[in-house]
């Protein structure tokens, strides 16, 4: 006879080992903040505060021949992580290798919009499985100068993820080996309204910001019947969507 503890420990270990529920935070990666930084060291770039008083404030320069430009960027990124076992989850080891271009233009001297896009492939992997994660990104963005004090920033964006995982589940003397590939979308959100503050430090120049944001986002799946050797734990129901923000 089955001891019902063993029983007991192999669902907990299946529930532990939830690859697809746990993806969906892999596309909540904040996309906007590279925009908004790259907006950051456009406005301190040196060619910007060419202009001299009275027509230079705080933070901002009315340097009108400069609107109109169009400035291309680029950026690659890596990020890493993993997070020890406990008694509700497995060990689990996250990566992430990702391209991010955008091009922007200043349409005047308060107003710079521009649009970015980004591809990268997230790896999310425990003990017992192994997820991967086509992510493509695209949004809008904004800044706005208001008044001679203050700025905001604002993002709106669209993703789309193609998930393919592997997995593994034993009990006992059986073993089995599922995969699973499906598609998902996201949906990105924010702004920001910043006060930048000049203060003398150690004879120099230091800028604080404070920053009040509002930030959204939210990741959903079309889960679905996993394919592979093995009938125990293995995912018979119909297509499903879940998602998580």
């Amino acid at each position: 006879m089955t001891d019902p503890n063993d029983v007991i420990n192999a669902i907990c270990q299946m529930r532990r080992s939830e690859i697809a529920a746990d993806a969906l935070a892999l596309p909540l990666w904040k996309p906007w903040r590279t925009p908004f930084m790259q907006m950051d060291n456009l406005r301190q770039n040196e060619k910007y505060f060419s202009c001299s008083p009275p027509r230079r404030t705080l933070f901002f320069c009315q340097n009108e021949s400069i609107s109109g430009s169009v400035r291309p960027w680029g950026k690659y990124y890596h990020i890493g992580g993993n997070a020890d076992a406990d008694g509700n989850a497995m060990r689990y080891d996250l990566q992430r290798d990702g391209l991010i271009v955008g091009v922007d233009k200043m349409l005047d001297p308060l107003l710079t919009v521009g649009t970015a896009f980004s591809y990268s492939k997230p790896e999310l992997k425990t003990p017992l499985a192994r997820m991967t994660v086509d992510d493509y990104t695209f949004g809008t963005y904004a800044n706005l100068r208001i008044g001679k004090r203050w700025y905001a920033n604002a993002f709106l964006g669209l993703g789309g993820q193609n998930y393919q995982y592997r997995r593994q589940e034993s009990y006992a003397s059986l073993h089995a080996d599922y995969r699973n590939s499906y598609h998902g979308y996201s949906l990105y959100g924010s702004l920001e309204l910043i006060r930048p503050n000049m203060r003398q430090s150690f004879g120099k120049d230091v800028i604080l910001s404070p920053t009040f944001a509002l930030d959204y986002q939210k990741s959903c799946s079309y889960t679905g019947v996993e394919s592979g050797s093995g009938q125990f734990f293995r995912r018979k129901e119909p297509h499903r969507v879940i998602c998580r923000d």
